[in-house]
C-alpha cells in the first residue's frame, strides 16, 4: 500500500500537471472595438458558442436569438485592448450560464479536454509531396486559420529527418496507419487524420481518414470527400471533425448536480493521476474532481457533474487510454492503460 504522506505530494501535483489537449479561455471571445458594447459582447458570445458547439454562425440561428435574452446577463467581465485600428473588447463569460444557454438550446458542448489530432496529408499530383506545418502550399495556413474558431486541435506535421524516415507519401495514400500513428505520438496526437489531395484546375478534391485508438488497436472513426477552394476545403473538413467530435464526445449540461465516486486502477506514477484528474475536470458536465483515497495503483475520485453517468462516460471516452471496467449505480470503475 502507498504511504499516505504521498497523497498531500498528489494533490500538488495534480492540479498543476497536463493531461491531452487542454483548451484555454474557452469562454472568452473578442471582437474589434467598432460598435455598442452589446454588440460586441454578443459576437463575442458567438464566438464562445462556436468552440463549445462545434457550429459556426449559431447567432444567425432564430431559436438561438430567441434563447438568448439580454447578453450581458452571461458577461462575467469585459475589457478593451488595444489602441486604434487594433482595439478589442475581450468579453469572459460566465461558464455555467453559457452552458445553461446551451441546454435550453438542447446544444451538446465539448469541455475543454480534446483530442490533438494529427493531420498528414498528400498532394497527389507529379511530385507527391506532403504537406507540412511550414508547407508554403497554403494548406496550412488554411487548417489553422478555419480549425482556430472552432477550438480544434490539429497539429500538422514538422516533416523533419524523423518525420520523412517514419512515414511515406505510401503510408498516407494507402491508408496504413500503425507507422503514421506511430510517427504521431511525437505530437501528442490521439487521432490521427489520412488524406490525398488532387486539383483539376482550381477545384481541390480532399479524400480523408480519420483514426483512433480502439481497444488498443488503431481503427477507422470517420471518412469523407470534400471538393471546392483551399479555404472551402479547408472549412469542410474541420467543421465536419467539428461536428463529429461533438456528436460522439458532446454532452448535454443540465440537471441537478449529483455526485459519484470514480475508481481508476492501473496508476503507474504521479503524472498519470494527474492525467486522470485534468480529463475529468475538461469534461463540460464536470462541475469539481477530489481524490477521495489512494491505495497502490488505485485512485478514488469524488466526481460532482450534472446530468447523468451515461453522459459523464461519453465524457470520458474521448481518453482512448481510460477503459470501462464494471461499473455500478453507486459508482464508475475504469482502467488507466499508459501508451
Amino acid at each position: 500500500m502507498r504511504h499516505i504522506p504521498l497523497a498531500a505530494l498528489l494533490l500538488s501535483v495534480l492540479s498543476t500537471a497536463a493531461s491531452a489537449v487542454q483548451i484555454a479561455d474557452l469562454y472568452q471571445g473578442r471582437a474589434p472595438a467598432t460598435g455598442a458594447p452589446e454588440a460586441l459582447q454578443t459576437q463575442a458570445l458567438g464566438q464562445v458558442l462556436t468552440k463549445l458547439t462545434g457550429q459556426r454562425e449559431l447567432l444567425a440561428k432564430p431559436e438561438i436569438q430567441g434563447a438568448i435574452g439580454k447578453v450581458s446577463d452571461y458577461v462575467r467581465r469585459y475589457e478593451y485592448q488595444g489602441e486604434g485600428a487594433e482595439k478589442q473588447m475581450r468579453v469572459e463569460f460566465d461558464p455555467s450560464r453559457v452552458n445553461q444557454l446551451a441546454t435550453r438550446s438542447q446544444l451538446a458542448i465539448l469541455g475543454s479536454s480534446r483530442p490533438q489530432i494529427a493531420v498528414w496529408l498528400v498532394i497527389d499530383d507529379s511530385q507527391r509531396r506532403m504537406v507540412g506545418d511550414q508547407s508554403q502550399d497554403g494548406w496550412a495556413q488554411e487548417l489553422k486559420e478555419s480549425s482556430g474558431p472552432l477550438a480544434l486541435p490539429l497539429v500538422l506535421p514538422i516533416m523533419d529527418l524523423d518525420d520523412n524516415s517514419a512515414v511515406s507519401v505510401t503510408d498516407v495514400l494507402g491508408r496504413f496507419i500503425e507507422p503514421v500513428a506511430r510517427a504521431s505520438a511525437r505530437y501528442g496526437a490521439e487521432m490521427v487524420l489520412l488524406g490525398r489531395l488532387t486539383a483539376q484546375d482550381e477545384t481541390w478534391t480532399l479524400e480523408w481518414n480519420l483514426y483512433g485508438s480502439r481497444d488498443g488497436q488503431q481503427s477507422e472513426l470517420n471518412k469523407g470527400t470534400f471538393s471546392g477552394g483551399q479555404a472551402e476545403v479547408s472549412e469542410q473538413l474541420t467543421s465536419e471533425l467539428a461536428r463529429w467530435l461533438v456528436a460522439h464526445y458532446g454532452v448535454k449540461v443540465g440537471g441537478e448536480r449529483q455526485s459519484i465516486p470514480l475508481q481508476v486502477d492501473g496508476l503507474g506514477d504521479l503524472g498519470d493521476m494527474a492525467k486522470v484528474q485534468s480529463l475529468l475536470r475538461g469534461v463540460a458536465n464536470v462541475a469539481a474532481v477530489e481524490v477521495a483515497s489512494i491505495e497502490g495503483e488505485s485512485v478514488v475520485l469524488r466526481v460532482d457533474f450534472f446530468g447523468s453517468a451515461e453522459q459523464l462516460g461519453k465524457g470520458l471516452s474521448l481518453e482512448s487510454r481510460l477503459s470501462e471496467l464494471e461499473s455500478k449505480p453507486e459508482g464508475l470503475h475504469y482502467r488507466w492503460q499508459p501508451n
